[in-house]
C-alpha cells in the first residue's frame, strides 16, 4: 500500500509531449516533481520501494500510450 499511496501522491507529475492531432505521448514521471511531491506528503521510499514505483510508472505509461502487453 505505501507504493500505491506514493504513486497517487505524484500522479500529476507526468512528462508528455504533443503528437499533433494524434494526442500526447506520455514519457514518464518528472522525477524532480516526484521528489517534491513525495517530500510534501512526507513519504520516504527505500530503494526497493522506488523500484516498485518505477514499475507502476512503466505500467501506467504503457496504458496511457495505448500499448498492449
Amino acid at each position: 500500500m505505501p507504493i500505491v499511496d506514493a504513486f497517487l501522491a505524484v500522479q500529476t507529475q507526468w512528462r508528455a509531449f504533443p503528437l499533433g492531432v494524434a494526442g500526447l505521448h506520455w514519457q514518464g514521471l518528472d522525477y524532480a516533481g516526484v521528489r517534491v511531491g513525495l517530500e510534501q506528503e512526507d513519504i520516504a521510499l527505500t530503494a526497493q520501494q522506488w523500484s516498485c514505483l518505477r514499475t507502476m510508472e512503466r505500467a501506467a505509461t504503457s496504458a496511457l500510450n495505448g500499448v498492449r502487453g
